[in-house]
């Protein structure tokens, strides 16, 4: 998902998206993220994601080799 254009489009998403995957008894959700980019790090970050692993060089995007980032969050404890 890119929704890093700063008007608030990933956090109406995000919010409606892991409130319906609670209400399916989702437990775990996984974010994948091509590094580095800071806004999808932040936005995953405010709704609980946290950094669970980092493959260098396993993307290819614009040309070039780009880093991917596993971000995890569990829904139900």
């Amino acid at each position: 998902m890119t929704c890093g254009n700063g008007n608030g489009i990933g956090t109406q998403l995000y919010s409606e998206l892991l409130a319906m995957l609670k209400r399916q008894d989702i437990h775990s959700i996984i974010g994948i993220i091509a590094l580095p980019n800071p806004p999808s790090v932040a936005l995953h970050e405010k709704f609980g994601f946290r950094k669970i692993g980092h493959f260098p060089e396993v993307g290819f995007k614009f040309n070039t080799w780009q880093d991917v980032g596993y971000w995890q969050v569990i829904l139900k404890q």
